[in-house]
């Protein structure tokens, strides 16, 4: 297996701990996620494993505008983080930001987010069932997906990826609230949190 592919995966592995520290009450809907990690095998970074494979989002946050970056994609018309499949980058943090990069062309900065060396830490992971796909050949199968939080000025240009994504904007970090999606509901309240208003962001 690739070398990078099996230090990512330990990294994976660390990175849920980690998490898992902060949101205790978040393990047994990760438990699939755990049970992969905890077998070492760097499968669950390849978009063939239909029993789980992780993918990464990234949150751009604007602390000036208190704005985040969201792209509608497919069946996702109301907005989401920009994100996809990991692609032998050298980080999962990486993975997340070249996402962004491809998907919207904006340049991120990493960001402490639950106080000092948090950057590197996803400020969310989860699972989630991904419908069968013919003309990509993919069946049924799952997510696991590793968010992680940048910051970028809300002024500068986009440029979507048209054939990946349908939009792409800026929107008041509230705004997460209103989503159909839970997984951006609870993004948006642990963003909050973590970025209070009366804080002065």
């Amino acid at each position: 297996m690739n070398p990078t592919m099996q230090a990512v995966t330990r990294s994976a592995r660390d990175l849920l701990k980690a998490y898992l520290a902060l949101y205790p009450g978040e393990a047994l809907r990760l438990i699939q996620l755990h049970e992969q990690l905890e077998q070492g095998n760097a499968n669950v970074l390849l978009r063939s494993t239909t029993l789980g494979h992780i993918t990464t989002s990234m949150v751009v946050f604007d602390p000036v505008t208190r704005k985040v970056l969201r792209i509608a994609h497919g069946i996702y018309k109301d907005g989401m983080p920009a994100g996809g499949h990991y692609e032998l980058d050298l980080s999962l943090w990486l993975s997340a930001a070249r996402e962004v990069l491809e998907e919207t062309g904006v340049v991120v900065v990493q960001m402490n987010w639950h106080g000092a060396d948090s950057a590197g830490l996803p400020i969310d992971i989860d699972t989630h069932p991904i419908p069968a796909n013919e003309k990509k050949g993919e069946g049924d199968h799952f997510h696991h997906d590793f968010t992680f939080v940048a910051t970028a000025s809300s002024d500068v240009p986009l440029v979507p990826q048209l054939d990946e994504v349908n939009a792409v904007d800026w929107v008041f970090v509230e705004e997460l609230r209103n989503s159909p999606l839970e997984r951006v509901r609870r993004l948006g309240a642990k963003l909050e949190a973590a970025f209070p208003a009366t804080a002065g962001y």
